[in-house]
């Protein structure tokens, strides 16, 4: 059985920027695993580059008066969705159990019936957590 290291460039995204790391691992599950350790672990050592120079999408404008209040904001679609995807994956999982113990029903304005929703339902959880296949 071979133990052979490969070599693996691991990047780190954020929303304005990212790094780049290389690796020695066996896999590449060995070296997501490792990157997720470095990120936990040694953070600070990341070197972070902007993807494009003076280009930011501009996700959130508040404004605030002299005493720091923040009087009115805006929030962009993606902000939002971010913002609120914790609430809406909680509600999802709730909407399974839901389906899951009532007798199957159909739904005619959707053509299908509470079966195939709990399957989309499953699938968007598994797609949320980074289960899905």
């Amino acid at each position: 059985m071979s133990t052979s290291l490969r070599s693996f460039t691991v990047e780190f995204r954020s929303d304005a920027d990212y790094a780049s790391l290389s690796l020695e691992e066996k896999s590449p599950e060995a070296a997501l695993g490792a990157a997720q350790a470095f990120c936990a672990n040694r953070h600070g050592e990341l070197v972070f580059q902007p993807y494009e120079l003076g280009v930011h999408e501009i996700n959130e404008i508040v404004v605030i008066d002299p005493c720091g209040t923040e009087l009115d904001s805006w929030w962009s679609n993606e902000l939002i969705l971010r913002r609120c995807a914790p609430d809406l994956l909680h509600t999802l999982r709730r909407a399974l159990i839901a389906l899951n113990t009532a007798r199957r029903f159909k739904i005619p304005s959707l053509a299908c019936d509470s079966y195939a929703i709990a399957a989309e339902c499953s699938q968007a959880i598994a797609n949320a957590k980074g289960d899905a296949e």
